[in-house]
């Protein structure tokens, strides 16, 4: 069976979708953090939501992975990096694989 999954940047309309994956993907009281923390970084002033991905099957969300951006200081110089926060996939047969 193959599944053709679409990796997008998220929507304000995938929000919803996005919370039921990490609630899957996580305990019931680790998913309230996670869901938490996820819309407390989409709040910060140097988010970007073209580093919010989903995976998306069937007009339905799998998965979705976070990379959020950092200023660092490193020997007096500013740096950017991006750090990878919460993600997870929903699992379904042949998802991981293909997803991988």
């Amino acid at each position: 069976m193959t599944i053709d999954i679409r990796i997008r940047a998220e929507e304000k309309t995938d929000y919803f979708q996005i919370a039921e994956v990490h609630a899957q993907a996580f305990d019931q009281t680790r998913s309230i953090g996670i869901a938490v923390l996820v819309d407390t970084l989409r709040h910060r002033k140097h988010y970007d939501a073209d580093l919010s991905l989903v995976a998306e099957a069937d007009g339905r969300i799998l998965g979705h992975v976070l990379f959020t951006e950092h200023r660092l200081r490193v020997e007096g110089k500013e740096l950017r990096a991006v750090a990878l926060a919460p993600s997870c996939l929903r699992f379904k047969p042949g998802v991981s694989a293909s997803v991988s």
